[in-house]
Protein backbone atom coordinates (compact mmCIF):
# COMPACT_ATOMS: atom_id res chain seq x y z
CA UNK A 1 0.00 0.00 0.00
CA UNK A 2 0.57 3.70 -0.43
CA UNK A 3 2.00 4.98 2.95
CA UNK A 4 2.50 8.85 3.96
CA UNK A 5 5.29 8.62 6.53
CA UNK A 6 4.52 12.52 8.15
CA UNK A 7 1.96 15.34 7.64
CA UNK A 8 1.16 15.87 4.19
CA UNK A 9 0.84 19.06 4.14
CA UNK A 10 3.55 20.04 6.58
CA UNK A 11 6.06 18.36 4.16
CA UNK A 12 4.59 20.49 1.09
CA UNK A 13 5.07 23.64 3.37
CA UNK A 14 8.69 23.01 4.35
CA UNK A 15 8.77 22.14 0.06
CA UNK A 16 7.13 25.76 -0.14
CA UNK A 17 9.26 27.89 2.19
CA UNK A 18 12.59 26.49 0.54
CA UNK A 19 11.31 27.52 -2.38
CA UNK A 20 10.20 30.85 -1.68
CA UNK A 21 13.25 31.57 0.07
CA UNK A 22 15.45 30.43 -2.08
CA UNK A 23 14.03 32.37 -5.13
CA UNK A 24 16.64 33.78 -7.14
CA UNK A 25 17.46 37.04 -7.80
CA UNK A 26 14.95 38.38 -10.26
CA UNK A 27 17.29 41.23 -11.44
CA UNK A 28 19.94 38.19 -12.52
CA UNK A 29 17.11 35.88 -14.28
CA UNK A 30 17.34 36.87 -18.33
CA UNK A 31 14.06 35.95 -18.96
CA UNK A 32 12.47 38.38 -16.64
CA UNK A 33 11.17 41.68 -17.35
CA UNK A 34 11.40 44.83 -14.91
CA UNK A 35 7.69 44.05 -14.38
CA UNK A 36 8.81 41.29 -13.13
CA UNK A 37 11.41 41.97 -10.98
CA UNK A 38 9.23 44.31 -8.94
CA UNK A 39 6.65 41.59 -8.26
CA UNK A 40 9.45 39.40 -6.78
CA UNK A 41 8.55 40.80 -3.44
CA UNK A 42 4.95 41.04 -3.55
CA UNK A 43 4.99 37.14 -4.54
CA UNK A 44 6.59 36.38 -1.21
CA UNK A 45 4.47 38.29 0.60
CA UNK A 46 1.54 36.42 -1.09
CA UNK A 47 3.03 33.19 -0.61
CA UNK A 48 3.72 33.71 2.85
CA UNK A 49 0.52 34.77 3.55
CA UNK A 50 -0.96 31.17 1.84
CA UNK A 51 1.34 29.11 4.36
CA UNK A 52 0.08 30.98 7.21
CA UNK A 53 -3.67 30.29 6.04
CA UNK A 54 -2.33 26.20 5.70
CA UNK A 55 -1.11 26.37 9.39
CA UNK A 56 -4.01 28.28 10.86
CA UNK A 57 -6.41 24.95 9.32
CA UNK A 58 -3.96 22.65 10.62
CA UNK A 59 -4.15 24.30 14.09
CA UNK A 60 -0.42 25.60 13.98
CA UNK A 61 -1.28 28.79 15.52
CA UNK A 62 2.03 30.21 16.39
CA UNK A 63 3.64 29.44 12.92
CA UNK A 64 1.17 31.41 11.19
CA UNK A 65 1.68 34.65 13.03
CA UNK A 66 5.38 34.60 12.41
CA UNK A 67 4.93 33.95 8.93
CA UNK A 68 1.84 36.79 8.74
CA UNK A 69 4.26 38.92 10.46
CA UNK A 70 6.77 38.39 8.31
CA UNK A 71 4.27 39.11 5.02
CA UNK A 72 3.27 42.27 6.58
CA UNK A 73 6.65 43.85 6.98
CA UNK A 74 6.89 42.24 3.00
CA UNK A 75 4.36 44.08 1.97
CA UNK A 76 4.86 47.39 3.34
CA UNK A 77 7.93 47.55 1.18
CA UNK A 78 5.60 47.05 -1.97
CA UNK A 79 5.83 49.93 -4.71
CA UNK A 80 2.94 48.50 -6.67
CA UNK A 81 -0.05 50.26 -4.53
CA UNK A 82 -2.69 47.16 -6.41
CA UNK A 83 -0.01 44.47 -5.33
CA UNK A 84 0.34 46.02 -1.71
CA UNK A 85 -3.47 46.28 -1.45
CA UNK A 86 -3.89 41.81 -2.65
CA UNK A 87 -1.41 41.26 -0.42
CA UNK A 88 -2.49 43.02 2.74
CA UNK A 89 -6.27 41.72 2.27
CA UNK A 90 -4.31 38.22 2.33
CA UNK A 91 -2.99 39.08 5.69
CA UNK A 92 -5.79 40.35 7.20
CA UNK A 93 -7.99 37.47 6.66
CA UNK A 94 -5.49 34.71 8.34
CA UNK A 95 -5.35 37.66 10.99
CA UNK A 96 -9.42 37.48 11.67
CA UNK A 97 -9.25 33.90 11.70
CA UNK A 98 -6.81 34.30 14.74
CA UNK A 99 -9.50 36.40 16.15
CA UNK A 100 -6.57 39.66 16.12
CA UNK A 101 -9.33 41.95 14.78
CA UNK A 102 -7.18 44.87 15.53
CA UNK A 103 -4.22 43.35 13.51
CA UNK A 104 -6.62 42.57 10.40
CA UNK A 105 -8.25 46.13 10.88
CA UNK A 106 -4.24 47.53 11.00
CA UNK A 107 -3.61 45.36 7.33
CA UNK A 108 -6.98 46.97 5.52
CA UNK A 109 -6.16 50.13 7.13
CA UNK A 110 -3.14 50.10 5.06
CA UNK A 111 -4.20 48.66 2.22
CA UNK A 112 -7.18 51.63 1.98
CA UNK A 113 -3.97 53.93 2.14
CA UNK A 114 -1.87 52.38 -0.40
CA UNK A 115 -5.51 51.96 -2.49
CA UNK A 116 -6.11 55.13 -2.42
CA UNK A 117 -2.40 56.57 -3.49
CA UNK A 118 -3.44 55.32 -7.28
CA UNK A 119 -3.79 58.06 -9.85
CA UNK A 120 -6.13 56.66 -12.48
CA UNK A 121 -9.61 57.07 -11.43
CA UNK A 122 -11.00 53.84 -12.45
CA UNK A 123 -8.32 51.76 -10.98
CA UNK A 124 -8.58 53.38 -7.80
CA UNK A 125 -11.86 52.52 -7.91
CA UNK A 126 -11.13 48.85 -8.15
CA UNK A 127 -8.31 48.57 -5.63
CA UNK A 128 -10.91 50.61 -3.02
CA UNK A 129 -13.42 48.07 -4.05
CA UNK A 130 -11.27 45.12 -3.82
CA UNK A 131 -10.47 46.85 -0.10
CA UNK A 132 -14.33 47.34 0.92
CA UNK A 133 -14.70 43.94 -0.30
CA UNK A 134 -12.28 42.54 2.54
CA UNK A 135 -13.41 44.55 5.06
CA UNK A 136 -17.07 43.27 4.10
CA UNK A 137 -15.85 39.34 4.25
CA UNK A 138 -13.97 40.14 7.63
CA UNK A 139 -17.03 41.40 9.17
CA UNK A 140 -15.99 45.28 9.10
CA UNK A 141 -18.90 45.82 7.18
CA UNK A 142 -19.46 49.69 8.07
CA UNK A 143 -16.42 50.60 6.95
CA UNK A 144 -17.42 48.63 3.80
CA UNK A 145 -20.16 50.84 3.61
CA UNK A 146 -18.20 53.81 3.41
CA UNK A 147 -16.14 53.09 1.09
CA UNK A 148 -19.23 52.30 -1.21
CA UNK A 149 -19.93 55.91 -0.82
CA UNK A 150 -16.21 56.77 -1.71
CA UNK A 151 -16.37 54.91 -5.26
CA UNK A 152 -20.23 55.51 -5.62
CA UNK A 153 -21.10 55.07 -9.29
CA UNK A 154 -17.73 53.48 -10.75
CA UNK A 155 -18.01 49.90 -11.93
CA UNK A 156 -16.56 47.90 -8.91
CA UNK A 157 -20.07 49.58 -6.75
CA UNK A 158 -21.90 47.17 -7.81
CA UNK A 159 -19.62 44.37 -6.84
CA UNK A 160 -19.07 45.75 -3.51
CA UNK A 161 -22.64 45.89 -2.37
CA UNK A 162 -22.52 42.27 -3.63
CA UNK A 163 -20.30 41.46 -0.91
CA UNK A 164 -21.54 43.92 1.71
CA UNK A 165 -24.90 42.65 1.13
CA UNK A 166 -23.56 38.40 1.53
CA UNK A 167 -21.64 39.82 4.97
CA UNK A 168 -24.96 41.06 6.92
CA UNK A 169 -26.36 37.77 5.44
CA UNK A 170 -23.59 35.49 7.22
CA UNK A 171 -23.89 37.28 9.78
CA UNK A 172 -27.37 36.34 10.66
CA UNK A 173 -28.54 40.58 9.23
CA UNK A 174 -30.79 39.63 6.84
CA UNK A 175 -33.43 42.37 6.58
CA UNK A 176 -30.26 44.49 6.35
CA UNK A 177 -29.11 42.42 3.36
CA UNK A 178 -32.71 42.72 1.67
CA UNK A 179 -33.21 46.49 2.02
CA UNK A 180 -30.12 46.88 0.41
CA UNK A 181 -30.94 44.83 -2.33
CA UNK A 182 -34.90 46.27 -2.97
CA UNK A 183 -32.21 49.74 -3.96
CA UNK A 184 -30.13 47.85 -6.50
CA UNK A 185 -31.10 48.23 -10.78
CA UNK A 186 -28.82 46.10 -11.73
CA UNK A 187 -30.03 42.39 -12.46
CA UNK A 188 -26.79 40.67 -12.95
CA UNK A 189 -25.50 42.37 -9.09
CA UNK A 190 -29.16 41.56 -7.69
CA UNK A 191 -29.37 38.23 -8.76
CA UNK A 192 -26.09 37.92 -6.96
CA UNK A 193 -26.80 39.57 -3.74
CA UNK A 194 -29.90 37.07 -3.99
CA UNK A 195 -28.02 33.94 -4.28
CA UNK A 196 -25.57 35.26 -1.00
CA UNK A 197 -28.79 35.26 0.74
CA UNK A 198 -30.35 32.65 -0.23
CA UNK A 199 -27.00 30.96 0.64
CA UNK A 200 -27.07 32.44 4.32
CA UNK A 201 -30.63 31.23 4.57
CA UNK A 202 -29.74 27.80 3.38
CA UNK A 203 -26.97 27.14 5.84
CA UNK A 204 -29.51 28.38 8.82
CA UNK A 205 -31.73 25.98 7.70
CA UNK A 206 -34.42 28.38 6.25
CA UNK A 207 -35.43 26.22 2.85
CA UNK A 208 -38.87 28.05 2.49
CA UNK A 209 -37.06 31.23 2.41
CA UNK A 210 -34.52 30.07 0.76
CA UNK A 211 -37.01 29.11 -2.33
CA UNK A 212 -38.64 32.54 -2.51
CA UNK A 213 -35.58 33.96 -2.63
CA UNK A 214 -34.40 31.68 -5.30
CA UNK A 215 -38.04 32.33 -7.54
CA UNK A 216 -37.15 35.93 -7.31
CA UNK A 217 -33.35 35.33 -8.46
CA UNK A 218 -34.48 33.70 -11.57
CA UNK A 219 -37.20 35.78 -12.53
CA UNK A 220 -34.40 38.74 -12.28
CA UNK A 221 -31.13 36.72 -14.03
CA UNK A 222 -34.16 35.94 -17.18
CA UNK A 223 -33.47 39.71 -17.80
CA UNK A 224 -29.84 39.84 -17.90
CA UNK A 225 -28.72 40.72 -21.32
CA UNK A 226 -25.04 39.02 -21.56
CA UNK A 227 -25.51 35.22 -22.18
CA UNK A 228 -22.63 34.62 -20.27
CA UNK A 229 -23.22 36.06 -17.19
CA UNK A 230 -26.74 34.83 -17.44
CA UNK A 231 -25.95 31.40 -18.04
CA UNK A 232 -23.00 31.60 -14.76
CA UNK A 233 -26.56 33.10 -12.79
CA UNK A 234 -28.70 30.65 -14.02
CA UNK A 235 -25.99 27.72 -12.90
CA UNK A 236 -25.45 29.33 -9.41
CA UNK A 237 -29.56 28.88 -9.12
CA UNK A 238 -29.75 25.50 -10.47
CA UNK A 239 -26.56 24.70 -7.62
CA UNK A 240 -28.64 26.35 -4.92
CA UNK A 241 -31.73 24.36 -5.97
CA UNK A 242 -29.82 20.75 -6.28
CA UNK A 243 -28.54 21.69 -2.55
CA UNK A 244 -32.36 22.25 -1.17
CA UNK A 245 -32.71 19.04 -3.14
CA UNK A 246 -35.13 20.02 -5.40
CA UNK A 247 -33.94 17.83 -8.72
CA UNK A 248 -36.85 18.78 -10.89
CA UNK A 249 -36.15 22.59 -10.48
CA UNK A 250 -32.49 21.99 -10.77
CA UNK A 251 -32.76 19.82 -13.99
CA UNK A 252 -35.07 22.55 -14.99
CA UNK A 253 -33.12 25.83 -14.91
CA UNK A 254 -29.80 23.62 -15.53
CA UNK A 255 -31.20 22.92 -18.60
CA UNK A 256 -31.49 26.96 -19.42
CA UNK A 257 -28.00 27.48 -18.68
CA UNK A 258 -26.78 24.77 -20.78
CA UNK A 259 -28.58 26.23 -23.75
CA UNK A 260 -26.56 29.57 -22.91
CA UNK A 261 -23.09 27.98 -22.76
CA UNK A 262 -22.94 26.29 -25.80
CA UNK A 263 -23.63 29.61 -27.88
CA UNK A 264 -20.91 31.14 -25.31
CA UNK A 265 -17.69 32.75 -27.50
CA UNK A 266 -14.82 30.36 -26.61
CA UNK A 267 -12.45 32.65 -24.72
CA UNK A 268 -11.35 33.58 -20.81
CA UNK A 269 -15.12 34.21 -19.43
CA UNK A 270 -16.48 30.92 -20.82
CA UNK A 271 -13.67 28.79 -19.04
CA UNK A 272 -15.25 30.41 -15.62
CA UNK A 273 -18.94 29.41 -17.20
CA UNK A 274 -18.11 26.09 -17.83
CA UNK A 275 -16.03 25.48 -14.75
CA UNK A 276 -19.13 26.34 -12.90
CA UNK A 277 -21.55 23.85 -14.92
CA UNK A 278 -18.82 21.30 -14.96
CA UNK A 279 -18.93 20.76 -10.64
CA UNK A 280 -22.63 21.06 -11.34
CA UNK A 281 -23.11 18.34 -13.75
CA UNK A 282 -20.64 15.71 -11.46
CA UNK A 283 -22.70 16.88 -8.42
CA UNK A 284 -26.06 15.33 -10.08
CA UNK A 285 -24.15 12.46 -10.97
CA UNK A 286 -24.63 13.38 -14.76
CA UNK A 287 -20.88 11.60 -16.32
CA UNK A 288 -21.83 12.15 -20.25
CA UNK A 289 -22.49 15.67 -19.63
CA UNK A 290 -19.62 16.45 -17.42
CA UNK A 291 -17.11 15.21 -19.71
CA UNK A 292 -18.49 16.89 -22.64
CA UNK A 293 -18.74 20.67 -20.65
CA UNK A 294 -14.60 20.21 -19.39
CA UNK A 295 -13.72 19.73 -23.05
CA UNK A 296 -15.46 22.53 -23.69
CA UNK A 297 -13.42 24.29 -20.48
CA UNK A 298 -10.28 23.08 -21.99
CA UNK A 299 -11.32 24.33 -25.40
CA UNK A 300 -11.85 27.79 -24.19
CA UNK A 301 -8.63 28.07 -22.10
CA UNK A 302 -6.60 26.89 -25.20
CA UNK A 303 -8.80 30.02 -26.70
CA UNK A 304 -7.60 32.96 -24.67
CA UNK A 305 -4.81 35.26 -26.00
CA UNK A 306 -1.81 35.36 -24.53
CA UNK A 307 0.28 32.88 -23.28
CA UNK A 308 0.06 34.09 -19.26
CA UNK A 309 -3.78 34.06 -19.46
CA UNK A 310 -4.08 31.01 -21.56
CA UNK A 311 -2.22 29.12 -18.69
CA UNK A 312 -4.21 30.84 -16.20
CA UNK A 313 -7.02 29.64 -17.35
CA UNK A 314 -5.77 26.26 -17.76
CA UNK A 315 -4.37 25.93 -14.49
CA UNK A 316 -7.83 25.89 -12.90
CA UNK A 317 -9.21 23.05 -14.93
CA UNK A 318 -7.30 20.47 -12.84
CA UNK A 319 -9.19 19.77 -9.89
CA UNK A 320 -12.62 19.73 -12.60
CA UNK A 321 -10.98 16.35 -14.34
CA UNK A 322 -9.84 15.27 -10.89
CA UNK A 323 -13.47 15.45 -9.32
CA UNK A 324 -14.48 13.07 -12.04
CA UNK A 325 -11.86 10.85 -11.76
CA UNK A 326 -10.35 11.40 -15.08
CA UNK A 327 -6.65 11.28 -14.18
CA UNK A 328 -5.16 11.04 -17.60
CA UNK A 329 -7.50 14.45 -18.68
CA UNK A 330 -5.42 15.90 -15.47
CA UNK A 331 -1.87 15.41 -16.26
CA UNK A 332 -2.84 16.55 -20.26
CA UNK A 333 -4.26 19.58 -19.07
CA UNK A 334 -1.45 20.28 -16.97
CA UNK A 335 1.37 19.40 -19.57
CA UNK A 336 -0.22 21.28 -21.98
CA UNK A 337 0.89 24.19 -19.66
CA UNK A 338 4.45 23.13 -20.05
CA UNK A 339 3.73 23.55 -24.06
CA UNK A 340 3.15 27.43 -24.32
CA UNK A 341 5.36 29.75 -25.27
CA UNK A 342 4.74 33.38 -24.90
CA UNK A 343 5.62 36.14 -26.51
CA UNK A 344 8.87 38.30 -26.00
CA UNK A 345 6.93 41.54 -24.85
CA UNK A 346 4.26 39.15 -22.04
CA UNK A 347 5.61 39.22 -18.63
CA UNK A 348 5.56 35.48 -18.27
CA UNK A 349 8.09 33.00 -17.10
CA UNK A 350 9.28 30.02 -16.71
CA UNK A 351 9.22 30.15 -13.38
CA UNK A 352 5.37 31.29 -13.64
CA UNK A 353 4.57 28.43 -16.11
CA UNK A 354 6.26 25.63 -13.65
CA UNK A 355 3.95 26.88 -10.53
CA UNK A 356 1.03 26.99 -12.74
CA UNK A 357 1.94 23.17 -13.51
CA UNK A 358 2.93 22.34 -9.86
CA UNK A 359 -0.29 23.60 -9.35
CA UNK A 360 -2.02 21.27 -10.96
CA UNK A 361 0.55 18.78 -9.98
CA UNK A 362 -0.42 19.19 -6.35
CA UNK A 363 -3.77 19.11 -6.47
CA UNK A 364 -3.27 15.97 -8.33
CA UNK A 365 -1.28 14.39 -5.43
CA UNK A 366 -3.90 15.26 -2.83
CA UNK A 367 -6.85 13.35 -4.54
CA UNK A 368 -4.61 10.61 -5.61
CA UNK A 369 -2.53 9.62 -2.36
CA UNK A 370 -5.92 8.45 -0.61
CA UNK A 371 -6.35 5.94 -3.60
CA UNK A 372 -5.83 2.44 -3.29
CA UNK A 373 -2.66 0.07 -4.60
CA UNK A 374 -4.13 0.47 -8.04
CA UNK A 375 -3.00 3.60 -8.40
CA UNK A 376 0.13 3.53 -6.96
CA UNK A 377 2.02 4.07 -10.39
CA UNK A 378 0.39 7.25 -11.12
CA UNK A 379 1.43 9.28 -7.32
CA UNK A 380 4.89 8.04 -8.34
CA UNK A 381 4.97 9.54 -11.47
CA UNK A 382 3.45 12.96 -9.61
CA UNK A 383 5.80 12.78 -7.17
CA UNK A 384 8.68 12.79 -9.35
CA UNK A 385 7.72 15.81 -11.06
CA UNK A 386 6.50 17.70 -8.17
CA UNK A 387 9.70 18.51 -5.87
CA UNK A 388 8.64 18.79 -2.76
CA UNK A 389 6.65 15.68 -2.66
CA UNK A 390 9.36 13.45 -3.33
CA UNK A 391 9.50 12.09 -0.06
CA UNK A 392 6.24 11.53 0.28
CA UNK A 393 6.10 8.26 -0.22
CA UNK A 394 7.66 5.08 1.47
CA UNK A 395 8.52 2.20 -0.28
CA UNK A 396 5.51 -0.16 -0.50
CA UNK A 397 5.13 -2.36 2.42
CA UNK A 398 6.35 -6.41 1.97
Amino acid sequence: RISVPMSYISCLIVGLRGQIFGFPDPDSRADATKAKAAQAEAARAEALSEIALTYIRQGEMHESEELLTEAFVLANGIKQSWQKTRVLGAIAKSRKLLDQNDLALEALSAAESAANMIKKDDERSRSLGDVATKYAENGFVERASQLVEQIKYSPAESRVIVNIVKAYASDGYFKRGLDIIESMIDPLSKSRALLAITEAYINDSENEQALLLLSEALEIALSIKEIGRKSEILTGIAEKYNELNDRDKTLEVLSQALELAITVEKDESAVWVYYDLVKLCAEIGDQEQTTMLLSQAVDSAMAIEGAWSRALGLSFLPELSIKIGDYAQTIAIIRSIDEIEPKDEEVFTLEDAASMKENGWIRLAEEVVRLSEEDADTLREITHVVTPLNHLIDSPEE
